[in-house]
């Protein structure tokens, strides 16, 4: 079909002309279907950001300006706005900003000591349960459970092999 359309071309427009204006065509359509669905898809990562903000987060502003969430109102725009506690001490000053300006919560370093610390506390925890379990058995029970699990593993080895 494609060949019969370039046959009855007009004279002064070869195949290869043709092909470049299909993908002309082609380019002037999936360029702005492109855009589209890239700016869809930043508008929502946005909208699930600022959804997810919570009083006692840190965030950082457009501006620059770091600070952390201590009200989150509806604005007179129709939209949200978000007051910044910036500063520390006696230098502690607060800024009410639209939360479209909020370009990204900031990570909270307290937040991941403590959970480092209940990570270690969680390890410690299971060393003793385990601990406990292998004092109760015999050694010769040991053997056998070691034993059986390198069996398992070869198993599990040999069945990958094949």
């Amino acid at each position: 079909m494609f060949y019969a359309l370039l046959e009855t071309a007009p004279a002064g427009i070869s195949a290869t002309q043709w092909v470049l204006i299909g993908l002309l065509g082609v380019l002037l359509i999936a360029l702005p279907v492109m855009q589209i669905s890239k700016r869809k898809k930043e508008t929502t990562r946005m909208q699930d950001m600022t959804n997810g903000l919570r009083i006692g987060d840190t965030v950082l502003t457009t501006a620059g300006i770091i600070g952390k969430i201590v009200d989150i109102k509806n604005s007179q725009t129709g939209g949200k706005a978000v007051t910044l506690e910036t500063g520390s001490g006696k230098f502690v000053s607060y800024i009410t900003v639209d939360i479209a300006a909020v370009y990204a919560p900031l990570e909270q370093p307290w937040k991941e000591k403590e959970l480092a610390e209940a990570n270690k506390q969680a390890e410690k925890q299971l060393e003793k349960e385990t601990a406990e379990k292998t004092d109760q058995q015999s050694p010769k029970e040991i053997n056998a459970n070691v034993e059986q699990v390198k069996k398992e593993k070869n198993k599990k080895v040999n069945s990958t092999k094949k």
